[in-house]
């Protein structure tokens, strides 16, 4: 991938299309505060979106998702998370 590119994301959660949910990217450089993105956007009803790789060099892509736990007294929720790292040129 080369900068100004943009990348197609398929996100999927037990074998399932994740969608409404948004994905966060960021690449090396951005922000010394962690949880600082410079790119969100929101997964389609086929969990795709597409990211702009703004810059050059190592770059983070991030989707969350959380369920319900099943025994409220012992856990509030399950909580998902899967990162795809890479580098732009």
């Amino acid at each position: 991938m080369n900068e100004g590119d943009t990348l197609p994301v398929k996100v999927l959660f037990r074998k399932a299309p994740l969608s409404h949910q948004y994905i966060y990217a960021t690449y090396v450089g951005f922000s010394d505060q962690s949880e600082t993105y410079p790119f969100s956007t929101m997964l389609s009803n086929e969990g795709r979106a597409f990211v702009k790789l703004l810059k050059k060099g190592g770059w983070l892509v991030r989707a969350a998702h959380k369920i319900p736990y099943l025994d409220i007294a012992e856990c509030d929720e399950h909580s998902y998370c899967s990162t795809l790292t890479f580098a732009v040129k």
